[in-house]
């Protein structure tokens, strides 16, 4: 079973936005994904006071969906939290932690679960192909080497190694619970989520292998879900056709 757990919140910043993006497309994205899916759970993380046009929207899309309300959380108290919880899930079954400004294509979660199915080697998966992973001039630093550089085929999807992604990802939950040391390490002890140092501690990679379980991420070629900030959109998908195809 794959358990959708969602974080939204009252802060935006609309300068890094592109044209085609909102809260609401981007979780319609999602809502309109999930239709594709037979065995899930939707929980909704909302940290704030406002949010209720999400809300009204995930309930009339899907009844049996969850809310749960934060107060002034903030990034990585609403991740912690959200974590925690899904520690106490049945450890066979997956989790897929999504922030609010993630815009998906049509068939991702059918992507991901054919994905968790069909490669076993996969610890963690991304669905975003964050475009770093072909830069030359990154500015905060190039990937480091990783230890396994490898091209996996399931039977819907081409998926690749990763260096690190964001804090949106699935995993599965027995996984989170052996890994809550390094989550607390870069999650519960800061005040944002240190998410390139957690994914390559947990895998291992130069100069974090001390402590690793040597987890392998793995995200898709081409993207199934894009981070909407500029100028970090990710590549070959057309993202605004993607979101005039969820308004319509």
């Amino acid at each position: 079973m794959l358990h959708i757990i969602y974080r939204a919140n009252d802060l935006d910043k609309p300068d890094v936005r592109p044209s085609y993006y909102s809260k609401l497309i981007c979780l319609k994205s999602l809502l309109v994904a999930v239709e594709k899916m037979n065995d899930f759970s939707f929980t909704l993380y909302y940290d704030g006071d406002k949010g209720n046009e999400l809300i009204d929207e995930l309930q009339n899309m899907i009844p049996q969906s969850k809310i749960m309300r934060l107060s002034k959380a903030g990034n990585a108290r609403s991740f912690w939290k959200a974590y925690v919880d899904a520690l106490e899930l049945p450890q066979n079954d997956w989790v897929y932690f999504v922030e609010d400004d993630y815009l998906h294509t049509i068939d991702a979660l059918e992507k991901l679960v054919d994905c968790m199915n069909s490669i076993p080697d996969a610890d963690y998966i991304t669905l975003y192909d964050h475009p770093v992973r072909y830069a030359t001039d990154y500015h905060f630093g190039l990937d480091i080497s990783h230890r396994v550089n490898k091209i996996y085929i399931s039977n819907k999807c081409h998926w690749r190694t990763q260096e690190s992604t964001c804090m949106t990802f699935a995993a599965q939950v027995a996984v989170l619970r052996d890994d809550r040391a390094i989550f607390d390490k870069y999650v519960r002890q800061v005040p944002v989520p240190e998410d390139r140092e957690l994914f390559r501690e947990l895998q291992g990679l130069a100069g974090y292998e001390s402590g690793s379980p040597f987890r392998l991420l793995i995200g898709p070629m081409p993207s199934l879900a894009t981070h909407c900030h500029l100028p970090w959109i990710a590549p070959i998908i057309n993202w605004e056709e993607e979101a005039l195809k969820i308004s319509q």
